[in-house]
Parts: structure tokens; sequence; C-alpha cells
């Protein structure tokens, strides 16, 4: 008995505590590493920051600094491969041009989760807004 417990040590301190634990198959971490945000990650990020985009829009309702109570906006932006967001572009706005500048002021702060990639994803947006 004294033999076997000898051995075990020898073989502890020769091969490291890990030889102990059970085998395990070695996995890239890498390949745990996401390579893009899926529409739903993109999208729950999105409904997040909604209200704040709202909250603007009645804002500048109570200033009297829009001309329509109601309208839709539309804009594209880049996810940056780190989670921060760029390239902000209005596509069609039925309001002036203060709301547009205000939601990109806003929307530039979002982050997103980041991911192992080169490549930039691009969101276009609509927004519809009614005077609730």
């Amino acid at each position: 008995m004294k033999h076997r417990f000898t051995i075990l040590i020898c073989f502890v301190l020769f091969f490291g505590f890990p030889a102990c634990t059970p085998l395990q198959t070695k996995i890239e971490y890498e390949s745990f590493r996401k390579k893009e945000r899926s529409v739903l990650e993109i999208q729950l990020v999105i409904d997040q920051h909604v209200p704040e985009l709202r909250k603007i829009h009645r804002e500048l309702l109570r200033s009297r600094q829009l001309g329509f109570k109601e309208g839709v906006i539309v804009f594209q932006f880049d996810i940056k491969p780190d989670g921060s967001v760029d390239h902000f572009q209005i596509m069609k706005n039925t309001f002036f041009p203060l709301i547009g500048e205000r939601i990109k002021k806003e929307v530039l702060t979002w982050k997103f989760e980041p991911v192992f990639s080169t490549e930039v994803q691009r969101v276009e947006l609509p927004l519809a807004f009614t005077d609730d």
C-alpha cells in the first residue's frame, strides 16, 4: 500500500497536479468567442434604449421645438466589433432636423456586446413617434 502511495506522489510531482484530474478534451478558447451578434441580441439592446429616444421626442414636443406631433425617423448605424456605434446616418426624417441630431447623439452612446471579428454590423432602424 505504501508503495502505491509513493508512486502516486511521484506521478503528481513529475506530471503536475492536473494529472490527477479526469482527462478533458482541449477546446480552443477562440471557438467560444462569438463571431457575430445575432439579430435578437441587437434587438434586445435597441429595446432597452428606445424609451430614451421616446423621451427625447416628448421633451421636444413640450418645448414646442417640433412642428409635428407624429412622424417617422429611419436611421442607420454600424456596430463595431468592440460594441461601440459608429457611422450614424438618417435615411428618412418627417420631423425637423433637430430630433435627428438629438437621436444621433443618443445612439452613438449605445454599447453592444463585443465580438471576435473584424467586420462591422450595419443596422437600419425605423421608429414611428406618436403623441401619446
